[in-house]
């Protein structure tokens, strides 16, 4: 899954294919190509990039004396020849602490011991206990885990045995508390439960001011504009995969974004204004609807006249975005995928005289890549038998025992990465329905229509 839908993502390069050198344009193509960390950076690169290009005239200029080259310098339409600022484009993720908690895997291996024993994983539930680490320098979260390294002997050692144990006691519900090894674990065995779940305290806060990632990274990106020389420089901060700019939670003594990036301002004169934006998601309200998703963006630029410009470019360009297919958290964590995802599969629309399908589920059954089970199952539907009285029957199966043959087959251009295809249906055909008597009122029917 990639943040932004593909052909938005191919429409961003065949903008910069016309403003940025060739190869600089292949080198994001092969970054969006390449499943890995770097994905996620290159989609918010692209779409930035294409937007701004859009509201000026940008241009990258060949490397620095420190052999860096700042991602954009952008000239207004009204005054071509002179550079109204430079920026960088950085993508700040929690990708570290994620490596440090690998939370998953943990939870994975504890689920494998659940299905080794014969046990339902959704009845499992864990929690994981955490402190703040004040003996650092900067303080952090800590969750309470065995030694790196020892993960699996932990769990062979202590959470199999129990598992064993409520399997062969048939027990309805259980806890085990693990403190060894530095460990604070509680695991809880609830027959009946509808998910397995997990729940700890997050190991991605900020309680710092200064030297966490949100500051490291911008500490990184002013570096190479101060050595670019140009008089007005920015950053724009992208949600690479952190958490603190999606929740920006106020936990105090924690500091808020904002403290963080006036903070930053105030110490770097050089640096005119910063710029953030992620992808956020609504979910359906109570009376129904789909989940949706949004571009959320602010910036902080000094307090100066000269600055006022820049910012209408900024908020111009943000306009410009596309809508994300997916919020970033979800993007971060499938980054390491084919990047194609599943379009509209399991959508339909059902009536007398259409159906209407996703496009891309329907070629891959016709070549053969799901099978007609696989198509069903996507779309919740059931093989219509005589009497049946399940429902969301097969509707071409319905169709198909009714004696209706299609007419005509629609495409019209989908939402996101799919097109949409739509069979029409007519009346009962003789080559398939039974033969019938039409009444008088029938045919009347079939000349006004």
């Amino acid at each position: 899954m990639l943040l932004f839908n593909r052909r938005d993502l191919q429409a961003g390069l065949d903008q910069l294919s016309g403003v940025l050198p060739v190869g600089d344009v292949d080198k994001l193509a092969d970054r969006l190509n390449r499943p890995g960390p770097d994905r996620l950076p290159t989609c918010w690169e692209v779409v930035l990039l294409a937007a701004f290009s859009k509201v000026g005239r940008i241009k990258q200029e060949d490397a620095l004396s420190n052999r860096k080259r700042p991602d954009l310098w952008y000239f207004d339409a009204g005054t071509p020849d002179e550079c109204l600022f430079v920026a960088d484009i950085t993508a700040v993720s929690d990708a570290d602490r994620h490596r440090e908690y690998p939370m998953a895997q943990f939870s994975q291996e504890i689920q494998k011991c659940a299905r080794k024993v014969g046990l339902s994983v959704n009845d499992v539930h864990i929690q994981y206990e955490a402190e703040l680490d004040t003996g650092r320098r900067v303080p952090k979260t800590r969750l309470k885990l065995p030694p790196k390294g020892q993960y699996f002997q932990f769990i062979a050692q202590h959470v199999l045995p129990f598992f064993r144990r409520i399997q062969a006691s048939s027990s309805n519900s259980d806890s085990l508390r693990l403190t060894a090894d530095g460990a604070d674990i509680t695991v809880t065995f609830q027959r009946g439960k509808r998910f397995f779940g997990a729940s700890y305290t997050p190991v991605t806060g900020i309680h710092a001011l200064t030297n966490n990632v949100l500051w490291n990274a911008l500490q990184l990106k002013a570096k190479k504009l101060k050595a670019s020389g140009a008089p007005t420089a920015g950053i724009i901060v992208c949600d690479g995969g952190c958490d603190f700019l999606r929740a920006n939670q106020i936990r105090p003594p924690s500091p808020s974004e904002a403290d963080i990036f006036r903070e930053f301002l105030r110490r770097t004169e050089w640096v005119a204004f910063v710029a953030v934006v992620g992808a956020e998601e609504s979910a359906p309200n109570v009376f129904g609807g789909s989940t949706t998703h949004r571009i959320n963006a602010r910036w902080y630029v000094r307090s100066d006249a000269r600055y006022e410009e820049i910012e209408k470019v900024v908020g111009r360009a943000v306009g410009l975005l596309p809508t994300p297919a997916f919020n970033t958290a979800t993007a971060f964590l499938n980054q390491n995928g084919n990047g194609f995802g599943q379009g509209s599969m399991g959508y339909s629309s059902v009536s007398e005289k259409s159906i209407r399908i996703s496009a891309r589920s329907l070629q891959r059954l016709l070549a053969g890549e799901l099978t007609v089970e696989g198509f069903e199952g996507a779309h919740r539907w059931r093989r219509e038998l005589p009497n049946d009285p399940r429902p969301f029957p097969n509707p071409f199966s319905r169709k198909l025992r009714q004696g209706q043959l299609i007419e005509r087959v629609d495409v019209e251009r989908g939402p996101g990465d799919d097109d949409l295809v739509t069979f029409h249906f007519g009346e009962p055909d003789p080559a398939l329905a039974p033969f019938r008597v039409r009444r008088s009122d029938d045919l009347a029917k079939k000349v006004r229509s």
